[in-house]
């Protein structure tokens, strides 16, 4: 459940980000760079909302930016993988006895 809450949220911000785009181009598989044409100011503005409500200031996205040079692999999906590993990663490092993943 968590996870398409994570979807859903993230398919808003980048909704919000292009008014012209049609909700059904969104899905898990949509390249964000070529199916969903975001440019570079698009993805800064994304992720910028994405620290602000989702994973908290000062988390990067640079692992996520390695991975999603390889072809195919700026997804939807695989950004919404991202944020659930590091949101689960800083929950467990900041509750004592929890391991991070």
């Amino acid at each position: 459940m968590y996870r398409q809450k994570t979807l859903d949220h993230v398919r808003r911000i980048i909704l919000d980000s292009r008014p012209g785009l049609h909700p059904s181009r969104v899905t898990e598989a949509a390249s964000l760079t070529g199916d969903l044409d975001l440019t570079p100011s698009h993805l800064d503005s994304l992720m910028s909302r994405l620290q602000t409500e989702v994973t908290g200031e000062g988390r990067a996205f640079t692992p996520w930016f390695i991975r999603a040079l390889r072809p195919g692999q700026d997804t939807v999906g695989s950004l919404v993988d991202f944020l659930l590993e590091t949101t689960k990663a800083t929950t467990a490092s900041t509750r004592p006895g929890l391991k991070a993943a």
